[in-house]
């Protein structure tokens, strides 16, 4: 067996505190070198790690992401042109696809949820290279069901307290993760988001935005942050197009709960009105602000750019 794989295999089940930084080249390189049974072997293996935490799960996305592009690469250089009974490179690739889902069914849904984010992001950028239909279907049921085990193990324990549980009660919960959701899921087709607790998923969106304003103190934010919300380089559009899409797929479920969609939508109605409120009594009671109006139309557009992000 590979001395590097092997390597590679003892390093990530030591837990280091700090992941060597050619921990994820070696990890694309065997991803792309392994026969099949191997690759669902080291997926299993990457995920059980104890080594991921909010600092490298964004590394374990774009290796995973790079990884499926070399793969493609890899293919379609073997493979033969014109009429040929060899498999084709489609099929090659769906079922290289197949054996990262099959490791990626187990184990940590935060890792999960980043080894098949990689994949889809990755996939869905080779769409006009190769035909990836069958392994994009693939990954979004896996992704779907990685979700749903997330925002399942972050539900309250107290049945009879989540029977009763308010959609504006926001719990904090890993920012990365919802990070890694919002840049995935949007590329999962609505039907298929039914098994997700979408309201739920609402909730902690609307939370990620709440306190990325500080709930409504946009004049100091603007001034600390310099990552502008209206700049498309920016991951809160991406969380307010998820909660847009989250709240879309709900209202388009007809098993869905009426309640559940109008608490969707009050929460989100309720949480942008009470950061205006709070933006222009700081404005009021600032007397430097109240000397520049302009100050207070630029906190304005800071939020209106995100709630009209998606229209």
């Amino acid at each position: 067996m590979d001395s590097d794989y092997v390597n590679l295999l003892l390093h990530l089940q030591k837990s280091p505190k700090e992941l060597h930084p050619a921990v994820f080249s070696s990890l694309v390189q065997q991803l792309n070198n392994l026969p099949v049974p191997f690759s669902t072997t080291l997926t299993a293996s990457v995920i059980a790690s104890p080594a991921w935490d909010e600092s490298n799960l964004t590394s374990l996305l774009f290796a995973f992401r790079q990884a499926t592009h070399f793969k493609a690469e890899q293919i379609l250089k073997s493979s033969t042109t014109g009429i040929s009974l060899a498999p084709t490179a489609s099929w090659k690739f769906r079922g290289w696809i197949g054996s990262i889902c099959s490791g990626a069914r187990t184990g940590s849904s935060k890792a999960r949820i980043a080894v098949l984010g990689g994949l889809i992001i990755g996939s869905e950028e080779l769409k006009e290279k190769l035909n990836v239909g069958g392994a994009h279907a693939k990954i979004e049921n896996e992704l779907v069901v990685a979700v749903a085990d997330y925002l399942s193990s972050t539900e309250l324990t107290d049945h009879w307290s989540s029977d009763f549980r308010d959609i504006r009660d926001h719990r904090h919960t890993s920012d990365i993760v919802i990070v890694l959701v919002s840049e995935s899921l949007p590329l999962v087709q609505d039907r298929k988001l039914r098994l997700i607790d979408l309201p739920r998923l609402v909730s902690l969106c609307l939370d990620r935005i709440s306190r990325y304003f500080d709930a409504g103190h946009v004049l100091s934010v603007q001034r600390s942050l310099k990552d502008d919300p209206r700049d498309s380089s920016s991951r809160l559009p991406r969380i307010a197009r998820l909660t847009s899409k989250a709240i879309s797929a709900l209202s388009d479920n007809p098993g869905s709960k009426i309640n559940e969609l109008t608490d969707c939508l009050e929460a989100s109605i309720d949480l942008f009105g009470s950061m205006a409120v709070t933006l222009e009594g700081d404005w009021i009671a600032s007397e430097t602000n109240r000397s520049d109006p302009g100050e207070l139309e630029q906190g304005y557009a800071y939020l209106c750019g995100i709630i009209t992000i998606d229209i």
